[in-house]
């Protein structure tokens, strides 16, 4: 599997044959990062409309969120164990 995303705000979760689905629950603006935990279980988005997303990196399936507006997320890590997620704001 390869995952994308992009200036559209969708996830795409990529089978090796070429086919990628956008999310549903994408953000509304430029997706900026991506993270993934062990063993590809869980996705963690982070995007410019400062809302981190989390996801079930199987499926693709939107679990939830948490929303700072007046943040810019540019980056996001996630934990080897799966369980911390980290993020850089576009102004430190």
């Amino acid at each position: 599997r390869v995952i994308s995303a992009g200036d559209d705000g969708a996830v795409r979760i990529w089978d090796l044959g070429g086919t990628g689905t956008p999310s549903k629950n994408g953000h509304k603006s430029t997706l900026s990062s991506i993270a993934m935990g062990p063993f590809g279980q869980k996705l963690c988005t982070c995007g410019l409309d400062g809302v981190i997303k989390h996801w079930d990196g199987k499926d693709g399936v939107f679990l939830k969120e948490v929303a700072k507006k007046d943040e810019k997320f540019i980056r996001s890590a996630m934990s080897p164990d799966g369980l911390k997620i980290g993020v850089a704001c576009e102004d430190g």
